[in-house]
């Protein structure tokens, strides 16, 4: 069996379970209260749409989505599904809307809050940020995942993506530095970010059939991965391997 059917399976087997789990406590963590009803019915609505079409998107993609099945799960007639999001394009477009702005706002956070840290400590921070999205967005890394792998980037996702690479660019001058930092090896930043943002959703997106055949827990295998990804790619990428060594010590 070839390397990309086996990743598949091990992603689908990850998001039916872990997909469906996050997005039962997202509905009910986000659910209004008595006094919230009415007038924002609507807007809870819409909304409950939106989960309920990435929970089918992430599993099965954007043909194998199931209309029928997210307005029964959300208990609306197909014509809410119209008069909302006038198509499926436009109900799957409005999910990775929801998901680019989580992302954004991942960024933005990172820039503001970190951008005083050394580059050894940025780039550890990107990481495990990236991670912990990962795991709260993780419709997210499915859709992409599943585009990635079919080879098939929806038509309609073209602005998104050209808005995720841009969320990316402010990435890569947050690890650089304003100048780019004299201990980064000459890189392909685009290529750089690619390959560490990759590592880590594939890492994260097997944490549960590989680990748990060998005996290892969920958790533990996580952070060891997430390690391992930061200890690899400042090694190979740093100029002064002393300082990285003494980092991944510290750390």
């Amino acid at each position: 069996m070839c390397l990309k059917v086996v990743i598949t399976h091990l992603l689908v087997l990850y998001y039916k379970v872990h997909v469906v789990i996050w997005l039962g406590e997202y509905v009910n963590m986000a659910r209004p209260t008595k006094n919230a009803q009415g007038k924002g019915n609507v807007d809870w609505t819409k909304e409950k749409l939106i989960l309920a079409a990435a929970e089918q998107f992430s599993i099965h993609g954007f043909e194998g989505a199931s209309l029928s099945k997210i307005r029964e799960k959300v208990g609306v007639k197909n014509s809410t599904i119209m008069y909302h999001f006038k198509s499926k394009q436009g109900l799957y477009l409005a999910v990775n809307k929801h998901l680019e702005q989580s992302f954004r706002e991942l960024v933005e956070t990172i820039v503001t809050t970190h951008s005083s840290l050394d580059v050894l400590q940025r780039f550890r921070v990107f990481c495990c940020e990236l991670s912990q999205w990962c795991q709260k967005e993780q419709t997210f890394t499915a859709i992409i995942m599943q585009e990635m792998l079919n080879k098939q980037l929806h038509s309609s996702n073209s602005s998104i993506y050209q808005n995720i690479g841009l969320h990316f660019q402010q990435v890569i001058k947050f690890l650089q530095g304003e100048e780019v930092d004299h201990l980064w090896r000459k890189l392909d930043w685009q290529v750089f970010i690619i390959n560490v943002v990759f590592s880590i959703l594939v890492g994260q997106g097997i944490s549960v059939a590989i680990p748990m055949a060998l005996g290892i827990p969920e958790d533990v295998y996580k952070q060891q991965q997430l390690d391992q990804v930061i200890q690899t790619y400042l090694l190979a990428n740093i100029v002064d391997q002393e300082l990285v060594k003494t980092f991944i010590e510290s750390v």
